[in-house]
């Protein structure tokens, strides 16, 4: 659930928008949204009322498209319940225009439910739960009004919005580390006034419990947050970037790489980052070619590499596996290093003797970057 800050837009002299206000009431008509008669009164989006305008366009210009919108409509109710013989008429309704990505749009009108003769007015108190979107579109924008001259209501700042990264043919990015979606809320009243205030709906998964994120069947880039992370990168050539915290990488099929940025390793060596690679491809059909990049964890002039970096063959539990040992400070060692990655499935450092020879051999085979060129 993304949860937008509280924010309030009022103005005009007549009309207005309110976004949860807990001071709003039908007796004051300047903070709801409402078609107060200037107008036709029938719901359409051409002549009456006020109008609330959420902007998603922002976000599908930075490659973020939303599947679906779940919203609250506050001070939602019946303004005057029914009669003996149950004659409605009362009820608060909204009409909502929601526009997609591709062009097409569709309008839902909500109204409250209509009270029995024997309750009171819910008007001032009555909430109603909205749900917006349709299978296989992304939503560019969405219109909220009055359906009829005598509806008011709020719309509740709390906003739920589902999103999407769509595949593609190339490579795009896909974080779980934080998100901030960029919404426009434009109100416009009956004279044609219009007041617009841009904010921000953010969302932090950086968590010590860690995420898991899958990848598709193309081309991914997949970035961990500040836990201990699953990244899955699915068929395609994936690249994935577990970040802070212990992780476990799994590449699929395709020639995937495996990247470490300067600032993910752990705090020293007496609390490195241990972080396994479960599927190091070395040319197997169902793997690929595989890569390691080191290039931004040791970019601060590394040299000789054998001081900063050590790959060996794994004793004990990571018998079979290969463990490099990574000291970004220098001086590394088995008991002196703050990142070490473990490869589950492949001994890479398997008769070999001279760590200068082994390195270089993994770069020469594409197995490992280590500079920026």
């Amino acid at each position: 659930m993304l949860v937008a800050n509280p924010w309030l837009l009022d103005p005009v002299d007549r009309g207005g928008i309110s976004v949860n206000n807990p001071n709003w009431s039908s007796n004051n008509e300047k903070k709801a949204i409402q078609n107060n008669g200037f107008g036709s009164g029938d719901g359409r989006f051409d002549g009456a009322g006020e109008k609330l305008v959420l902007d998603f366009s922002a976000n599908t210009a930075d490659g973020r498209y939303i599947a679906a919108v779940a919203l609250t409509l506050n001070q939602f109710g019946d303004r005057q319940p029914d009669g003996f013989f149950n004659d409605h008429g009362q009820e608060d309704a909204a009409t909502i225009h929601v526009v997609y990505t591709d062009g097409s749009s569709h309008d839902v009108t909500i109204t409250a439910d209509a009270l029995g003769w024997w309750r009171s007015s819910n008007s001032d108190s009555g909430t109603q739960d909205v749900s917006l979107g349709e299978s296989g579109k992304y939503i560019d924008r969405i219109v909220i009004g009055a359906a009829d001259g005598g509806s008011q209501f709020s719309v509740d700042e709390n906003i739920q919005v589902t999103w999407e990264i769509p595949a593609h043919d190339v490579t795009h990015p896909v974080t779980q580390d934080s998100l901030t979606l960029n919404l426009e809320a434009t109100v416009t009243d009956a004279d044609g006034d219009q007041a617009s205030s841009p904010f921000d709906v953010a969302i932090a998964n950086a968590v010590a419990g860690g995420e898991t994120l899958l990848g598709s069947a193309d081309n991914d880039a997949l970035y961990g947050g500040a836990g201990g992370d699953h990244l899955d990168g699915g068929a395609g050539n994936d690249l994935l970037v577990g970040g802070v915290g212990d992780d476990f990488l799994t590449g699929g099929s395709g020639d995937d790489v495996f990247a470490w940025r300067l600032g993910d390793q752990g705090a020293g060596s007496t609390t490195p980052a241990v972080d396994h690679i479960t599927d190091f491809g070395t040319g197997e059909a169902d793997k690929g070619h595989d890569a390691l990049d080191l290039s931004d964890l040791l970019k601060n002039g590394n040299d000789p590499l054998t001081d900063y970096l050590h790959i060996g063959s794994g004793t004990g539990e990571n018998a079979g596996r290969t463990v490099i040992n990574i000291s970004t400070t220098g001086g590394v060692s088995a008991s002196h290093h703050d990142q070490q990655i473990v490869i589950d499935n492949v001994d890479l450092a398997a008769g070999a003797g001279d760590q200068t020879a082994l390195i270089q051999s993994l770069i020469d085979t594409g197995k490992l970057k280590v500079d920026n060129n």
